[in-house]
């Protein structure tokens, strides 16, 4: 093969990749929104006192302090 192709040869796989990956991807996305749906990370009691304990200590000031001895 002559080496004049190679560069015509690349440009059409790039834009022959290019056209199926957005496909592929919009195929999948109704599958995993569906498998994250019932997918819990932490408990909501869990988070609420999170965020409580966060205000408290951006109210207090503490809050650099606690970020940076946790570190």
């Amino acid at each position: 093969m002559k080496k004049r192709w190679l560069p015509i040869l690349f440009i059409s796989s790039c834009f022959v990749n290019g056209s199926l990956i957005p496909v592929y991807a919009a195929e999948n996305k109704n599958n995993e929104i569906k498998s994250l749906d019932s997918y819990t990370v932490v408990s909501e009691e869990s988070a609420q006192n999170l965020s409580s304990s966060l205000i408290y200590s951006i109210t207090e000031n503490k809050a650099f302090k606690q970020g940076k001895s946790r570190s």
